[in-house]
């Protein structure tokens, strides 16, 4: 009797394999033959399952929103206080830095190696779904997830252009505390002044902001 074969299963399997090479070679730096003989399959296997690299990359992006965003929000939805479901947060984020920075990367190298449409459309999806999520579990709307999210970005990258200047770990511990200044207790972001989370961050930025008008 033939061996059942669960495809599904098999494609996350080849994704992690392509993944590791991905993250080693770049997208741009090897061929699906290439990818092929590195993961042990066949040509017509690795065809079969993704007919190009960038059907690896647009499924490779859907399946990091499978794994690693719904890892910590199945966690999150367990939680009650908006505290508790930041602190779930900022130790993932914590925990996957090195992971993100890799995907940075690699979205770097997809940027400049694949049509603008094909990239633009899966980081858009990838970008939706995890703004999303923090929309979702830490009570904010949709643009003030996105803008946390923005800012997530800039914090990986800032750590791969200058990993000395200031550790990535460290500048996820600012994120939190200022975070944690605009949350008031249980009640979620949203409350946090009449512009919500980012109306709140901007006035703390003003209020803290020296005066340096010249006396009359």
């Amino acid at each position: 009797m033939p061996k059942l074969v669960d495809h599904d299963e098999y494609r996350r399997e080849l994704l992690e394999k392509c993944f590791s090479i991905f993250t080693r070679k770049g997208f741009s730096g090897v061929t699906m033959r290439e990818i092929a003989k590195e993961i042990g399959v066949s040509t017509g296997t690795l065809y079969h399952y993704f007919p190009t690299k960038e059907s690896i990359m647009e499924h490779m992006f859907s399946y990091v929103q499978e794994t690693n965003v719904n890892a910590f929000t199945t966690i999150t939805e367990t939680l009650d206080s908006v505290p508790e479901k930041l602190d779930l947060f900022v130790e993932k984020w914590k925990e996957f830095g090195a992971f993100y920075q890799s995907m940075m990367l690699l979205a770097i190298d997809v940027l400049r190696n694949m049509s603008s449409e094909d990239s633009e459309k899966i980081f858009t999806n990838f970008s939706n779904h995890y703004t999303g999520a923090m929309a979702r579990e830490l009570h904010v709307s949709e643009d003030e997830a996105r803008a946390l999210f923005i800012y997530l970005l800039g914090i990986i990258l800032h750590s791969l252009l200058t990993p000395r200047f200031m550790p990535y770990e460290r500048q996820i511990d600012i994120l939190k505390g200022m975070l944690e200044k605009m949350l008031p207790g249980d009640a979620g972001f949203s409350g946090a002044g009449p512009g919500g989370l980012v109306g709140s961050f901007l006035d703390k930025c003003t209020t803290a902001a020296p005066d340096n008008k010249e006396p009359r």
